[in-house]
């Protein structure tokens, strides 16, 4: 039985910078013709996703906003435990009147501030802003005001998780809630997981392999409870990936866990 990889997008799977995929392209072929099913589990949105899942040929489903929601290979929404954006919305509303704290989201910014921020082409921009389950900002106010977002946020049943580029505001769920819900669904013997970021942590951490990217733009985050097997790449982004993948695949890893 195959194995079921689970890979994040930016920083990753896609260059921090300028979002190429080159570099893991003959790997990615060389996984999906052993039989293993690679898995986007990303922050973008579903219609991101399911843009890169065509362009990359990819065979298995895909998972959006953080864990928010499960889809199948063809596009149809397989399973959902997000909290609707609109309640998301009102309650960071709710929290910026009563605090007063600093911060700009995705639905307060101009097409042309997103694509500032992110790199994006303009069309890419506005694809990122069709959200259903979380709210990406960008934090202006300082690290002891942070803090009290966060306690605020809990206190309506909410999170905040950190990724590459911006914080995300988002229901109790998270990339690795996807992995597990995936694996018991798939019955797969072996999990792998690869990311950059924070937001990457949990899943990697649940996954039977685990794979740190290096990022150009920080360090590689701490994890608590590493899995049994954990890679930290020297290369960066895609490239990194594919040296992590080449590793497993040269070590058998899939086939003897």
């Amino acid at each position: 039985m195959s194995a079921l990889i689970f890979s994040d997008l930016d920083g990753t799977l896609l260059d921090h910078d300028n979002y190429d995929t080159r570099p893991a392209l003959a790997t990615l072929e060389q996984v999906q013709q052993a039989g293993h099913a690679v898995i986007l589990n990303t922050s973008k949105t579903a219609r991101e996703t399911a843009r890169w899942h065509r362009t990359l040929h990819l065979n298995g489903a895909y998972v959006v906003e953080n864990g928010a929601a499960i889809h199948a290979p063809d596009g149809s929404l397989q399973a959902c435990q997000g909290v609707a954006r609109e309640i998301l919305l009102d309650t960071l509303q709710h929290i910026r009147q009563q605090t007063g704290l600093r911060f700009c989201g995705f639905s307060d910014a101009t097409t042309a501030q997103i694509v500032d921020w992110t790199g994006l082409s303009p069309d890419n921009a506005e694809r990122a802003r069709q959200r259903r389950w979380s709210e990406p900002l960008k934090w202006l106010d300082d690290e002891a005001a942070l803090q009290v977002f966060r306690q605020a946020l809990g206190e309506h049943g909410l999170q905040l998780l950190r990724g590459g580029r911006f914080f995300h505001v988002q229901g109790r769920h998270d990339k690795a809630s996807a992995l597990r819900q995936l694996m018991a669904c798939e019955q797969a013997p072996v999990s792998v997981a690869l990311g950059d970021g924070e937001n990457d942590v949990a899943m990697i951490e649940a996954a039977d392999i685990g794979v740190q990217v290096r990022s150009p733009a920080y360090d590689f985050p701490t994890l608590t409870t590493p899995p049994r097997r954990l890679l930290q790449t020297k290369n960066y982004g895609p490239a990194g990936w594919a040296e992590a993948m080449t590793i497993i695949l040269q070590q058998g890893w899939l086939r003897h866990e």
